[in-house]
């Protein structure tokens, strides 16, 4: 054979061989035979399995498009390319699916595909799906979970009331040196993206 059996898209062939023998006395005495060779091959043994069986992570609800959130991987004991898909438990009384916000590349990256500050759930939860691509196919899934993090708290200024600065009458206007310095926390910063 030119080429490993296991790379055929079938798991068994059947070569069906006519033989034939005969003599070299006169008159040619002969005889043939039908011999059945049935090759059986093991396809796709092994099932792709996800590393963890659930992935979690947050993001900020002002995220950027774009931003990476989660990433799932899968193995093949077999060796086989995985693909992923993003699965969704469609029903009547959704009205938000992870999809209008998330997308999912090949490489089993969940991105932000849509402005997170326009959903109305704060978590989404959803499958994946890692398929193999031998013959015949194998899958396995996962759960995945995202929680925005909405932004709920006003960022307060680092400023006593009661403070008051001077500034003297000689100043230059428009100068580029600062008369006040100010700053601001905002209780409701985190990282978006992976963490």
């Amino acid at each position: 054979m030119y080429r490993p059996i296991s790379s055929l898209p079938i798991c068994a062939q059947a070569y069906v061989l006519t033989v034939e023998a005969y003599n070299n006395a006169f008159p040619v005495n002969q005889d043939l035979c039908t011999v059945d060779i049935i090759i059986s091959v093991d396809c796709n043994p092994g099932t792709p399995s996800f590393q963890q069986g659930f992935y979690s992570n947050q993001v900020c609800e002002s995220a950027a498009l774009g931003t990476r959130v989660v990433c799932v991987l899968a193995e093949d004991p077999d060796g086989d390319v995985i693909s992923y898909t993003m699965l969704e438990n469609r029903n009547n009384f959704q009205t938000e699916y992870p999809s209008d916000y998330f997308f999912m590349t090949a490489d089993g990256c969940v991105y932000v595909k849509a402005e997170l500050a326009q959903s109305t759930l704060d978590t989404y939860t959803f499958s994946v799906q890692a398929r193999d691509n031998s013959y015949p196919q194998k899958d396995t899934t996962t759960s995945v979970q995202i929680v925005i993090q909405r932004d709920t708290a006003a960022p307060v200024f680092n400023w006593q009331d009661g403070n008051c600065i001077s500034v003297a009458s000689d100043v230059v206007v428009n100068s580029s040196t600062p008369i006040l310095s100010m700053t601001a926390s905002d209780a409701d910063i985190i990282v978006s993206g992976l963490q």
